[in-house]
């Protein structure tokens, strides 16, 4: 025994070779099959971190007072006791919606529960009263607003709602590719992707911005509820539950109501595809419906108010109006700049949320490859969304129909509406091109669909340029993001037929082309950049900034009074801000009476339809 001790002893004296590296490669590819879900949530955050690094790091906003020129004060700056700063572009989006009412509800919201203990049914602070919980856009409903209503309406409150709600959107549509296409290198691709979504551009700082996030949750949930072969399915109803609950109360209803039926209708088509006994269909459709009865009972209190407040209101959407984008401009919805720089008359608002020549390559290769996917259900379920709400976009869907559809047809943005469930849809089938092209074997093959695809961009936009009066074409732009949607799967697809494994480098080199298509979709630092470009978020500021006026106005009245800015001051709702009512209001649903009345009076001027304005302060 002894003499086996030295033995071995001298034995580990001996110098030995060094231990193999360790694969890194390997050991998270098996921490990724092993942990799916965690791999995707890590990723949403990194993500997330990257694309709203200004936001989380650097002191900007997206409530800021470079966002809209004016709030308390109609010249200079927009907030007491603040410098005047250039506004930077908004890109013709609506941002005043956010800054004009959305801010000022959260504050409303925030006083109400916090300092009264109650729910803000009622708006004390425009016009003479109007019913808040009724105008349905109030976000009161949407779980994540109560954020903002514990952050008593403060500008970082409002930002670490926005930054959740990206991160959800992220998380839910990894989590939808990966069920729908059961691959896990998909799932998180689309969950980086996803924060890079085209939509944001355009809805950056809306309260659209929320009711989109909850989209790939309606979808994922009603999948996974409406299955008969997987179990938890209760569970899944609570989650459906929550985010058709969120959605509708996210801010925007009518762009809401789409989302939730759009995408409710492609996960019950999908369902009963599936089955093959009328018992199972009967099962899938009874749980659709008890589900709507559940969803219906849970929103009771918002539509049965809007019905109630809808009597008799005053509001600009009272015609039937159903505008159509023609076809000339589809183009924009794989790159909403297409849709910016189309001059039909200056100053007009963008015309709806695109996505990126990245989907556009992956939407490419799903019709080339589509003999792969024929056995895959949900993708002509989804090719079928894309013709319908494409139609509804851009007009083969005719626009004599919709006008006989009660409420949607007197929208008169249903083309921007609908845009956001064409969004989701494309998003999806690009996935499905990805996963087609993945699959393939043939390299040639593989360049000759690039060098279509190419052909293709090229032709779209000469058919955009030609076909359309538009701004200068920013053709070093377009030149580069087509090189990246091109240039990214050719790439990957030559590392992964001329190598077992493709290195750090190759993914690299993939990543940085994918990224071109999607990079204008982030956030960046205010500085001397190209803002129309980009989304440059202006510095955080304190929303309700004290103001000298407002106080000696609150110390000297004692009664209750109102009051009215001039010059577009407190414009909108934003004497609410400060607890001040305000004779006007921008609120959706108004006394109808009382705006009729308000603007035949002497020196009062109705602005755009929706706003009240003191023309000649002495004759009023």
């Amino acid at each position: 025994m002894i003499s086996t001790d030295i033995k071995n002893s001298g034995a580990d004296s001996q110098p030995t070779s060094h231990a193999p590296a360790p694969d890194w490669g390997s050991q998270i590819s098996a921490w990724n099959a092993r942990q799916p879900v965690l791999a995707i949530i890590l990723l949403a955050v990194l993500a997330v971190l990257v694309n709203c690094y200004p936001v989380i790091f650097c002191g900007c906003s997206f409530v800021s007072q470079s966002e809209f020129p004016t709030m308390v004060y109609s010249w200079g700056a927009p907030l007491p006791g603040n410098q005047p700063m250039t506004q930077v572009s908004q890109h013709a989006s609506d941002t005043a919606a956010m800054m004009l009412w959305g801010v000022p509800a959260g504050f409303l919201e925030s006083r109400s529960v916090l300092e009264h203990g109650e729910l803000p049914l009622w708006n004390r602070y425009g016009h003479t009263g109007d019913p808040f919980l009724g105008q349905a856009v109030t976000m009161l409903g949407d779980p994540l607003q109560w954020i903002v209503i514990l952050g008593r309406g403060a500008s970082v409150a409002w930002d670490v709602k926005f930054v959740l709600a990206k991160l959800l959107f992220c998380i839910g549509f990894g989590l939808l590719i990966r069920r729908l296409l059961d691959s896990q290198p998909l799932a998180l691709m689309f969950t980086a992707l996803a924060a890079y979504c085209g939509a944001f551009f355009f809805i950056n700082n809306h309260m659209m911005f929320f009711v989109f996030c909850y989209a790939p949750w309606i979808l994922l949930s009603a999948l996974a509820w409406l299955d008969l072969k997987t179990g938890k399915n209760f569970r899944w109803l609570l989650v459906w539950l929550l985010a058709n609950f969120g959605c509708f109360n996210g801010g925007h209803v009518e762009p809401a109501v789409d989302l939730i039926g759009g995408l409710n209708l492609a996960a019950l088509i999908y369902a009963l595809a599936q089955q093959h006994k009328i018992t199972a269909m009967a099962k899938v459709t009874g749980r659709i419906g008890l589900g709507t009865l559940l969803f219906l009972g849970l929103t009771a209190p918002m539509w049965l108010s809007f019905l109630a407040a809808l009597g008799g209101s005053y509001s600009t959407h009272t015609t039937v109006h159903v505008f159509q984008l023609s076809i000339r401009s589809m183009p924009g919805v794989f790159d909403d700049l297409l849709y910016d720089l189309l001059d039909i008359t200056p100053g007009t608002a963008a015309f709806a949320p695109g996505t990126s020549l990245l989907v556009l390559a992956g939407g490419f290769f799903s019709i080339l490859q589509w003999r792969r996917l024929k056995g895959e259900t949900f993708f002509w379920v989804n090719s079928g969304a894309i013709f319908l709400w494409g139609g509804v976009v851009f007009g083969w869907v005719p626009a004599a129909v919709l006008e006989h559809v009660p409420f949607l047809n007197q929208v008169g943005h249903i083309y921007v509406d609908f845009s956001y469930l064409l969004v989701i849809h494309l998003t999806i089938q690009s996935a499905y091109g990805f996963k087609a092209l993945a699959e393939e074997k043939n390299f040639r093959r593989v360049m000759r669909d690039c060098l279509w695809l190419g052909l293709v961009i090229a032709a779209m936009l000469l058919f955009y340029s030609t076909a359309n009066v538009h701004l200068p074409i920013p053709w070093l732009y377009f030149i580069g993001v087509t090189a990246g949607a091109v240039g990214a799967p050719l790439l990957f697809k030559y590392f992964q037929t001329r190598q077992r494994r493709i290195s750090l480098i190759g993914w690299a080199g993939i990543v940085f082309l994918g990224f071109i298509p999607n990079f204008r979709f982030g956030l960046y630092e205010n500085n001397d950049s190209n803002d129309q470009l980009l989304l440059l978020p202006g510095p955080r500021v304190t929303l309700n900034a004290p103001s000298a006026a407002v106080k000696k106005i609150q110390a000297e009245n004692f009664e209750p009074f109102r009051v009215v800015g001039l010059d577009t001051s407190f414009f909108g709702d934003y004497s609410s801000v400060y607890g001040l009512e305000d004779i006007r209001s921008c609120a959706p649903l108004s006394s109808g009476t009382y705006i009729n009345m308000l603007f035949q009076f002497p020196g009062m001027v109705l602005v755009n339809g929706w706003m009240l304005d003191v023309k000649d302060p002495a004759i009023a």
